[in-house]
């Protein structure tokens, strides 16, 4: 991404296709999950580089430095955010600026322009958000290695069970958000569960008594 000189970013493409983002936008509403968005972008961007956050709807726009990099941020209304996008798109390709666009909707492809994928996209910024903030993401990655180790103890989780890069990541992205928040371990809990039953098999199924649920607060009262 150091050859690109802009690269413009599908908002709410990011944030739907990753768990992390998704359940922030479900938990907490559009404007954190856009900050979340914003936060990570920030961190990861690297010196030079011009990034266009643009997100369906209609809100104040601003452009942010960061370092001797730059954040906009855009609202596509009265137009939709593929059609800015790609309005974007083909403004800087007629000027042969070197562009990126960033989203898992095709529809935005543009011949002269590189093309990512949002869900690769959104692994290069965990890569490289963690540079300026190294302890939060330590912290968060120990607190969900000892609550899978807890569940195991627990009989929730059958040892040994391959658990995804994928999964620990988005885990460890959530519990950083819900650490900033200072979110009751009730809230936490229930948030973790439901992102747990997308990538991990849990034991009992089904849980009628919510004993997983239980287990999950019972841990975060204690390490909170």
């Amino acid at each position: 991404m150091s050859l690109v000189k802009r690269t413009i970013i599908d908002g709410y493409n990011v944030i739907r296709t990753n768990p992390s983002g998704s359940r922030i936008e479900e938990l907490r509403g559009g404007d954190a999950a856009r900050q979340w968005l914003f936060d990570l972008c920030c961190r990861a961007i690297m010196s030079g580089e011009q990034w266009t956050v643009v997100f369906d709807g209609a809100g104040t726009s601003s452009s942010h430095d960061v370092g001797s990099a730059a954040i906009i941020v855009r609202f596509a209304a009265p137009q939709t955010a593929d059609e800015m996008i790609r309005d974007m798109a083909f403004h800087s390709a007629s000027l042969g600026v070197n562009c990126l666009i960033v989203s898992s909707d095709n529809e935005v492809r543009l011949d002269g322009c590189a093309f990512q994928d949002s869900s690769n996209f959104y692994d290069y910024l965990l890569r490289h958000a963690g540079r300026e903030s190294v302890q939060p993401v330590d912290t968060a990655g120990r607190s969900v290695e000892k609550l899978l180790a807890y569940l195991t103890e627990c009989g929730n989780i059958e040892r040994g069970i391959f658990i995804a890069a994928a999964t620990r990541d988005a885990l460890k992205e959530l519990l950083t958000y819900f650490a900033a928040e200072n979110c009751k371990p009730q809230k936490i809990a229930r948030a973790v569960e439901s992102m747990l039953r997308d990538g991990v098999k849990l034991i009992p199924s089904p849980d009628r008594e919510k004993i997983i649920f239980r287990n999950i607060k019972t841990f975060f009262e204690k390490n909170i």
